[in-house]
């Protein structure tokens, strides 16, 4: 038995988890009840078919309620701290990212680590002319550890992704530092786009473009995607020199959602742009290599936008409806707080910066609404 709090007005439906079974009550928000536990499929309402039903055969549409978290009882060893810190575990008693697709532009996949299983029959690599085809094999690593963070089982080590249950689908634009082809990302969105079941994609690997008709061809396609109610979410990318302060692609086209991480005091921060819209501690996360050897990266963009990313899967895993690109925006706004920053500038001058920072117990609150 477990008990739910009644999060508005909801209809008591009995002996079926339908709208036309007799109902002779309802209940008000905050009333608590008490169910088996099990889910149960019924009418479907808001993209939602999911029900509770409670010992005397009565059913609870379960978009009206909600499972109070807690974080006891629940066994944390070997969960990273970075893990702990963000709740995930707690949220990880409704959902762990089921049902949902999430594809990751970025150099491939170490395809022979048996921890991050990914869908085969769809894929995508820039270098074949028939992608379904390609060798999806990352020489480079970087693919492979934002995967990590996204979707690692843990079956066989202690890297678990932030979403395990998710659906990965993996789209190889690079096998090098650096894109050969500007055109790949407008290409592979284009592609993931078409796939009914990715809903979130994910690109970590940022990188600048030159040419005003790859950036056109990459605004449509981004466009189209989102018009698909495809969430994307990419890196705003790390300031590497004091030189060198253009903006990265495709966190600077209109409507993307851009990811950043908490800069160090003493490093330069992070692109910063219009279309950041939230940032996260990325200090102490630990993945694959290509080699599938466990790492820490330092703390990087590229990581903090996996793990949105696996945090978004979680959010529509739960919520059961479909979610704009807007909405999602929206939501990552109301679940970051501001927070001030004095940090390097690109003329290496002391600077207060004002960031929004994903603060953890807001986003646990979604879970509970």
């Amino acid at each position: 038995m477990i008990q739910l709090t009644v999060t508005k007005y909801l209809n008591v439906r009995v002996g079926e988890a339908s709208v036309n079974a007799p109902c002779y009550q309802y209940l008000s928000p905050g009333s608590l009840l008490e169910v088996d536990g099990a889910l149960y499929h019924g009418d479907n309402l808001f993209d939602n078919d999911i029900w509770y039903k409670d010992p005397a055969g009565n059913y609870y549409w379960s978009g009206g309620v909600a499972v109070p978290l807690s974080s006891a009882g629940i066994n944390k060893t070997g969960i990273p701290d970075w893990m702990v810190n963000l709740k995930i575990p707690e949220i990880w008693q409704l959902t762990k990212g089921e049902g949902v697709g999430v594809a990751i532009l970025d150099t491939g996949i170490n395809i022979n680590n048996p921890d991050l299983t990914f869908d085969g029959a769809i894929r995508y690599a820039y270098n074949k002319e028939n992608p379904a085809t390609a060798d999806l094999q990352d020489v480079v690593g970087h693919g492979t550890f934002c995967a990590g963070l996204i979707a690692s089982k843990n079956k066989n080590g202690p890297v678990i992704g932030v979403a395990p249950d998710c659906h990965l689908y993996v789209c190889k634009i690079a096998d090098e530092e650096e894109l050969n082809d500007q055109s790949i990302y407008a290409k592979a969105i284009k592609f993931c786009a078409g796939q009914d079941d990715i809903k979130v994609i994910s690109i970590s690997w940022a990188s600048s473009i030159t040419e005003q008709t790859i950036l056109d061809e990459l605004n449509l396609e981004i466009k189209n995607a989102i018009d698909k109610d495809k969430i994307i979410l990419c890196s705003v990318g790390n300031a590497s020199s004091f030189n060198d302060p253009g903006p990265l692609f495709p966190a600077s086209v209109d409507n993307v959602i851009g990811i950043g991480a908490i800069p160090l005091e003493h490093e330069i921060y992070p692109y910063i742009n219009e279309h950041l819209i939230t940032i996260i501690n990325g200090k102490g996360m630990q993945s694959y290599d290509r080699n599938n050897a466990i790492v820490v990266f330092p703390p990087g963009t590229s990581q903090a936008n996996a793990v949105v990313a696996g945090i978004v899967a979680l959010i529509i895993s739960y919520k059961k409806i479909k979610f704009s690109q807007q909405q999602i925006l929206e939501m990552l706004k109301s679940i970051s707080q501001p927070q001030t920053f004095s940090l390097l500038d690109f003329n290496q001058q002391r600077v207060s910066k004002t960031l929004n920072v994903l603060d953890p117990n807001l986003l646990l609150n979604l879970f509970q609404a």
